[in-house]
């Protein structure tokens, strides 16, 4: 039928593993990728989301060979995405975010140089998009980010920005993410509410904005162990100890969360700030 035809179809199993990888409860996620790979082979869309449990598994973990061997599961991945149907939206659209994403470990393990070329390739295929698909929400998401870090580039690096045709200013690229954001029923909400917040926060330095994406609930915690993560680093950045303590205090556990030590760290750093006593239980 149509949908077999589209070959990018964003459905009930992608959208479930979508929002159970950004809580980390990354196992979860993928088992309902695998379910639609079962079930619908001819959709390309879970090939692309499990890319986001690779990214996230890398942002919290400090971990050089996950890194070192990711990266054939990244070009696999590229590949069979170029399999799909070139007349989607989300065609150009996937690879674009699987280079973006890479992008980002890259930064993280400090292969700057190579990640300067994933940012490029992202940017070219979204801008080849966009001519294509003006309108279509998950392009102006990431062109917004994109558009935000190129406007936050230092000056004695802005001629390298220019000479590889990286064009954007904070301003616009913030107006991007938060007209996206704005729909409800917008598919990929998760990453850009988390984005806005922490692009606000380090970017443009406003700290009250930040803060009020957290105060109301725009991040909501709950079962989510990844926005309990972003809450208590908002909190931390702006000066309130007390938040991260009551934020970390009640983060959920249990052996379906990806593990993230790092939060006992951050709670017990917050507590040895305040000079409490069992501050050195989170730290141990």
């Amino acid at each position: 039928g149509a949908s077999c035809a589209q070959n990018f179809e964003f459905n009930s199993n992608c959208k479930q593993a979508y929002q159970s990888i950004f809580k980390l409860k990354i196992n979860e996620g993928l088992q309902y990728l695998e379910k639609e790979k079962k079930e619908n082979p001819k959709n390309y869309m879970p090939y692309f989301i499990e890319n986001y449990a690779d990214f996230l598994k890398l942002y919290v973990n400090d971990n050089v060979s996950l890194y070192e061997s990711t990266e054939p599961k990244v070009s696999a991945r590229l590949e069979k995405l170029k399999n799909g149907k070139t007349n989607s939206p989300y065609y150009l659209y996937t690879q674009a975010d699987v280079h973006l994403q890479w992008a980002m470990c890259k930064i993280k393990f400090g292969d700057n140089l190579s990640a300067v070329f994933e940012v490029k390739k992202a940017y070219t295929l979204l801008l080849d998009n966009q001519k294509k698909y003006p309108d279509f929400k998950p392009n102006i998401k990431s062109l917004g980010l994109l558009h935000t870090i190129f406007g936050a580039v230092p000056d004695k690096y802005k001629f390298g920005a220019k000479l590889l045709g990286l064009k954007g200013s904070i301003d616009e690229g913030l107006k991007e993410l938060n007209s996206v954001m704005q729909d409800d029923n917008f598919q990929f909400k998760e990453e850009t509410v988390i984005m806005y917040t922490l692009l606000i926060m380090h970017l443009q330095k406003d700290k009250a904005t930040a803060w009020n994406m957290i105060e109301n609930t725009d991040v909501p915690l709950g079962d989510n162990l990844l926005n309990h993560f972003i809450a208590a680093t908002v909190a931390a950045h702006t000066g309130k100890n007390d938040k991260v303590i009551s934020i970390l205090s009640e983060k959920p556990g249990g052996s379906e969360y990806y593990p993230f030590s790092f939060l006992d760290f951050f709670l017990g750093n917050a507590k040895l700030n305040k000079l409490d006593t069992d501050a050195d239980v989170y730290i141990k």
